[in-house]
């Protein structure tokens, strides 16, 4: 037998291709190199910080207030380091919890394995940031901290807010609230 070639798919299926994927989306594909925009509604919804400088096509533009710590900070209801202090603890607990066994799915005696067993320790140095960042707070600031910046709650009531504003302080290391925030709320 003879060397065979690899039959080449015609051009009409692969045109045919791309044209559905128009039809499915109802817009075309974006042309590479640009980066996706947000509809008019979308934009409507946030705080949008457009692109500057060299290359605007390629870069996005991003929502700063797209969970509940970039809400409030747009809100002036907390400070720019009490911000960066909650994005801090969103990145800290993110970590921890990965190190964190997987003990909540369950598996049965017959599976023949052990779930969420984890022979290691994990990693220390993230095992004491997180306990270092616990340790600046009461447990009641802990709680709100971790409601707003996991579950998205921002506080409703002027002394939860406060206690919530205190934990974010510790976090910071600020010494005292700014004045006549609370009446942003």
């Amino acid at each position: 037998m003879g060397k065979g070639s690899k039959a080449k798919k015609p051009r009409y299926k692969i045109r045919a291709r791309e044209v559905t994927k128009e039809v499915a989306t109802g817009q075309p594909p974006p042309p590479k190199g640009t980066a996706e925009r947000p509809t008019d509604e979308r934009k409507a919804r946030g705080v949008w910080i457009e692109p500057q400088g060299t290359m605007q096509a390629a870069q996005p533009t991003v929502d700063v207030a797209n969970d509940a710590v970039g809400r409030m900070y747009e809100r002036k209801l907390i400070g720019k380091a009490e911000e960066q202090a909650a994005r801090r603890f969103q990145e800290i607990r993110a970590a921890y919890i990965a190190e964190m066994p997987d003990i909540a799915q369950f598996k049965s005696c017959i599976a023949g394995s052990v779930s969420g067993y984890d022979d290691g320790d994990g990693n220390p140095a993230i095992l004491s940031a997180y306990r270092k960042i616990e340790a600046m707070m009461t447990p009641r600031q802990r709680s709100l901290v971790i409601a707003l910046c996991e579950g998205g709650h921002v506080p409703s009531d002027v002394m939860t807010y406060r206690r919530l504003r205190g934990g974010l302080m510790a976090m910071a290391g600020v010494d005292r609230p700014r004045k006549n925030v609370v009446s942003a709320m």
